[in-house]
């Protein structure tokens, strides 16, 4: 072996620390940073090599993707929380897809943060407030907020027509509302629009005593009236005003004159 082929070949990872990139990675749709890197014994001249070699990308300052995995939304939302040095976490619209919740699709990117910080990453919505552990949890590897405190932050951000469709869900999924009313008492203050939505819907939720069998059920309930004044349908489901009858004046009929 030459001296420049000796060179090169110390500079390669070795094939086991390879493998323990690959393992940290698969638990988290192909991304992690390089703070985990470091936690299980990888240097970052290891990980700046493998960058090189195009096994790695780096997206976001300090967050690795490895090459080849499927680019799919739950990656970007964990390169997103990543990118927060764990202080944050999915929040929000991103949190309800995350969990599941009806009417919320897995397109946003939305992160929660106890204090201003610039996410250096493209498409990510901050939103910067006050949350305690109670408030957190994991899905698919992703660091979000529970689903309780998603509830009662998405009031100030969508529709209660929406709220209400992830209640629903919640509600069917659940089938119990008091770890909830209990996440609304601790997170309500005067003036915040999310936990006083929610609580009018378990007010409701207390009358009717059973929720909606699906989320369809929820939205011909508003076609039919049913949520119409406090939660009105969205535009897409709001039925189209009949249009007015057109009226014209009568025009008086032309005569014929037959002369003799």
């Amino acid at each position: 072996m030459g001296a420049g082929a000796a060179i090169v070949s110390a500079l390669r990872p070795p094939i086991t620390l390879l493998g323990a990139v690959g393992e940290l990675a698969a638990s988290r749709h192909g991304a992690f940073s390089r703070r985990q890197a470091a936690s299980i014994g990888i240097s970052s001249g290891v990980l700046s090599q493998l960058v090189r070699d195009r096994l790695l990308a780096e997206p976001a300052p300090g967050v690795l993707v490895l090459a080849g995995t499927p680019q799919t939304w739950r990656q970007r939302l964990a390169v997103a929380t990543l990118c927060s040095n764990s202080a944050g976490a999915a929040g929000f619209q991103a949190a309800a897809a995350l969990h599941g919740a009806d009417g919320f699709p897995e397109t946003d990117l939305a992160l929660l943060l106890p204090s201003p910080r610039r996410i250096l990453y493209h498409g990510v919505t901050v939103h910067v407030g006050p949350f305690e552990e109670i408030d957190l949890t994991e899905v698919d590897g992703i660091r979000c907020t529970t689903i309780e405190r998603t509830l009662c932050d998405l009031g100030s951000v969508t529709s209660a027509f929406l709220v209400g469709l992830a209640f629903e869900w919640y509600w069917r999924r659940t089938g119990d509302l008091d770890r909830l009313q209990q996440t609304v008492e601790r997170l309500n203050r005067p003036g915040q629009r999310g936990t006083r939505l929610i609580q009018e819907f378990l007010g409701d939720a207390r009358l009717k005593g059973v929720p909606t069998e699906s989320g369809l059920e929820v939205r011909l309930e508003a076609i039919l009236g049913e949520f119409e004044g406090r939660h009105p349908p969205p535009d897409g489901l709001r039925r189209a005003p009949t249009p007015p009858i057109a009226t014209h004046p009568a025009q008086p009929r032309p005569r014929t004159e037959v002369r003799p």
